[in-house]
């Protein structure tokens, strides 16, 4: 068996270690899924990680992106920024 949430939809961010200590929990990111582009949804910080990854100079960032009425696909590749 396989649970899915789609409200809110959890985005799971690769981060560029230069953005680290920038990103903290509470702030707001535009995501632009890829089949929305044009129109960004706002997503919340809800995580951040406290370690980066040495390899590829990244860490993650989890957001909260309100779906209720689940408009926007779960497991879209997408682009964000964060504000």
């Amino acid at each position: 068996m396989r649970i899915a949430q789609f409200d809110p939809l959890l985005i799971e961010a690769i981060v560029p270690m230069e953005q680290f200590g920038k990103i903290e929990i509470g702030m707001t990111g535009l995501v632009y899924p890829e089949l929305y582009t044009d129109d960004p949804k706002q997503a919340q910080v809800v995580a951040v990680d406290r370690m980066g990854d040495a390899t590829s100079r990244t860490f993650g960032v989890r957001l909260e992106l309100p779906n209720p009425d689940f408009n926007i696909p779960a497991g879209l590749k997408c682009e964000m920024k964060f504000l």
